[in-house]
């Protein structure tokens, strides 16, 4: 059918203005009603055997002018739709080849680039550095830390255990006296004030008795 119609209708080319479908003569103008179609289209249909009133409910039933060049379609009085051109085909495949060459760059950008194996002059530069590293860190360190300004004493030797009893017992006979010498004291400091009381009452009974 693609073959056919460009065939039938090229009897209408010469009279075509592809930038002006309503300019020339009627001739140039396929009007589709719902009863039959133009010659060229009803000639194709009958190749194809294809009936006419399914492809009239397809579109609608509706009665409309078809321009060729600048495919264009008139329904009516209303306004003239252009359906396909060279400038519009040349337009869209433009379109389309931009949008997949922005796809093919973003898939490139987006794509993860394969890592490569480093080199053992690579590895060994990465060790040494670390090493480097370590040692400056290390200095830093032994910088910061310094010697204790005050030592604690510490007993190489430790007495025996007849030292430490002999220690113990002299402690205990040294708290014992001390006691004891503090309650001798006690008493002579009480008993004094006590004969002192003493002598005065004496005296006090002697002058009475005078």
């Amino acid at each position: 059918m693609p073959y056919i119609v460009p065939t039938g209708v090229h009897l209408y080319v010469t009279s075509w203005v592809p930038s002006e479908p309503l300019h020339g003569r009627s001739c140039r103008c396929l009007s589709f009603c719902s009863a039959l179609p133009p010659r060229p289209i009803y000639a194709a249909l009958c190749a194809v055997n294809v009936q006419w009133s399914e492809w009239s409910v397809a579109l609608g039933n509706l009665e409309f002018d078809l321009f060729g060049g600048c495919i264009s379609v008139h329904i009516g009085a209303g306004q003239l739709y252009t359906v396909w051109s060279d400038e519009l085909e040349s337009a869209a495949q433009a379109m389309a080849a931009a949008t997949c060459r922005m796809q093919e760059t973003i898939h490139a950008i987006l794509k993860p680039t394969s890592l490569k194996p480093m080199s053992s002059a690579f590895m060994q530069e990465l060790k040494q550095t670390d090493a480097e590293s370590e040692d400056e860190l290390f200095a830093v360190l032994a910088g910061e830390i310094h010697d204790p300004t005050f030592i604690t004493p510490i007993a190489l030797t430790f007495p025996t255990i007849a030292a430490l009893s002999r220690l113990s017992s002299h402690s205990s006979t040294s708290s014992s006296s001390a006691a004891s010498l503090f309650s001798d004291s006690d008493v002579m400091s009480v008993s004094a004030p006590a004969s002192e009381l003493s002598k005065l009452c004496v005296h006090q009974r002697h002058r009475s008795a005078m």
